[in-house]
């Protein structure tokens, strides 16, 4: 199944995203450190099993936005990026 790289708007700022597959979503946030590509063992096999497969390159990381403003990494802000993605 081939892989979409895409970078997605979440209120002012870009995040990397890597998506495989079609179905329900299945949304792989890294942590510290890590990347979507920490994700990419796991991402065939749930697409095989008919799920869609999205891991992002949280912000600041990868090949995401890096905000200026320490304010923009709070969890508030994390979350809405989150719930924007998930949006889209």
């Amino acid at each position: 199944m081939p892989v979409k790289d895409q970078l997605i708007d979440v209120g002012g700022y870009r995040l990397r995203a890597v998506e495989q597959g079609e179905g329900p979503l299945v949304l792989m946030i890294h942590g510290f450190p890590g990347l979507a590509w920490s994700w990419r063992h796991q991402m065939a096999p749930l697409a095989e099993a008919g799920y869609r497969a999205v891991a992002i390159d949280s912000l600041g990381y990868g090949g995401s936005d890096r905000a200026a403003d320490p304010a923009a990494y709070t969890s508030h802000h994390m979350q809405d990026y989150m719930i924007a993605l998930l949006d889209h």
